[in-house]
């Protein structure tokens, strides 16, 4: 008698559904923490507050879900295991039946799973390419700049290195002429130059020789600066010169103002320039022989101008002899001898006609007197002290004895 199989029950296949969400917080969790790692790394967080955002939150969150992705795993292979333990099974072949339906669903659940995580790979993988790429050119353009930034500190150090060695060359360069031309002054500069500065000068001579030994352009500059001031100070012959006429110009000016105060025109005194172009006037005066005393005499008696005497014994004394002349002429009037002219003999200085002089006691009474109709060389008197002349008609008188 045959031995009757034992029926299997007919169930439907066992299917195993795993949820990818363990997977997507792995991923995640990778990507979180490969964040922060390289925010810190690059520094691109920049402050406190950067750190917080860009560091730690996305490396805390990333290794929670990390943690909790292991989690999920181990639960979900728990919970298989507890689903075939579950089944109710009496026999070997049912149990083979059971895991071969569980195996199939497995797979297909496998299938479909390896699926799904390898779209979210391949976006999740260009996400973290593109990602890194930008990293990676920010961090090599900050690398670039910085690069940059750097060489340009070096070039303009290197400039200032040879800017330094060339203002040293420089100094050097000058401080030797200037030793040079100092001990040159120094040694011209005894007929014009006063003892002190002359030594001051040789000093500062020999404080710029021990500076150009030392080799510093600070020490160098300002022992130059030192020798020039000496230099100046003594000076050249052209400057002695030009000092000392300045000097008896300034002279001249008080004397001037001295003289027309005495005379009675303070006025004068205020402006001495005034003097000055007195003999400019003279010098420039093309109607009388300036070289000719007697003729530049006859034109100061002809048009009085005091002023113009002092003018002359101050700023142009060749014209002195002209002056006197003229101090002692005059024009027709009544002057008295001693008093407006001094005794002696005087002439008229052209030849006159018409011409009526007089010498009387002082008193009115004649002494002598005469009417010249016409005297081609001139008439000449002699007149004595306490005397008085007078002449009418006869133009202008000189002393001429």
């Amino acid at each position: 008698m045959a031995s009757a199989k034992k029926s299997v029950p007919n169930e439907s296949p066992i299917t195993v559904s795993q949820t990818p969400s363990g997977s997507l917080n792995r991923i995640w969790g990778i990507i979180l923490v490969s964040v922060g790692g390289l925010s810190l790394i690059t520094g691109s967080f920049g402050s406190v507050l950067g750190f917080i955002i860009f560091v730690l939150v996305p490396a805390s969150f990333g290794i929670w879900l990390l943690i909790k992705a292991k989690k999920q795993s181990s639960e979900s292979t728990s919970s298989t295991v507890e689903k075939i333990s579950s089944v109710g099974v009496n026999t070997q072949s049912e149990i083979a039946v059971k895991a071969a339906n569980l195996y199939k669903a497995g797979v297909t659940s496998s299938k479909k799973l390896l699926s799904q995580k390898k779209n979210i790979y391949l976006l999740v993988s260009a996400f973290v390419a593109v990602f890194l790429l930008i990293v990676g050119l920010t961090v090599k353009a900050n690398f670039d700049e910085q690069a940059r930034v750097a060489a340009a500190a070096l070039l303009a150090e290197e400039q200032k290195v040879e800017e330094a060695k060339q203002d040293l060359i420089r100094e050097s360069k000058t401080g030797k002429e200037l030793i040079e031309n100092a001990q040159n002054r120094y040694d011209e500069s005894v007929g014009w130059s006063n003892d002190t500065d002359r030594a001051s000068l040789l000093a500062a001579v020999e404080v710029a020789q021990k500076a150009l030994k030392s080799n510093k352009y600070s020490t160098i500059s300002s022992a130059n600066a030192k020798l020039l001031a000496a230099f100046n100070k003594v000076g050249t012959l052209a400057e002695a010169q030009a000092a000392a006429e300045k000097a008896a110009e300034a002279a001249r000016d008080e004397q001037y103002k001295a003289l027309v105060t005495a005379n009675g025109r303070p006025g004068w005194a205020e402006t001495a320039g005034t003097g000055r172009s007195q003999c400019a006037g003279i010098k420039e005066n093309k109607y009388v022989n300036t070289n000719d005393p007697t003729a530049l005499a006859i034109h100061w008696i002809e048009n009085p101008d005091r002023q113009v005497y002092e003018a002359v014994q101050v700023y142009c004394p060749e014209y002195q002899p002209a002056v006197d002349i003229a101090k002692t002429g005059f024009k027709d009037g009544t002057k008295v001898i001693g008093k407006n002219i001094p005794a002696g003999t005087y002439r008229t200085v052209k030849g006159v006609s018409d011409c009526y002089w007089e010498r009387n006691n002082g008193s009115g009474d004649i002494i002598d007197n005469n009417f010249i109709t016409a005297a081609p060389n001139g008439v000449e008197v002699r007149v004595n002290d306490g005397e008085a002349l007078v002449t009418r008609g006869c133009g202008v008188w000189i002393m001429v004895g």
